[in-house]
């Protein structure tokens, strides 16, 4: 049980810093798209 619940952790936290990676590139990509498009 402990070690399900210590994968299912590592699980998670790998989840959030790929969703967190995600978002803050996303956010650079969309304001360099921005300043990129914009006359």
């Amino acid at each position: 049980m402990r070690i399900t619940n210590n994968l299912r952790g590592i699980h998670n936290a790998w989840h959030f810093c790929f969703y967190f990676k995600f978002s803050v590139y996303g956010t650079m990509l969309q304001v360099w798209v921005e300043a990129l498009f914009t006359p």
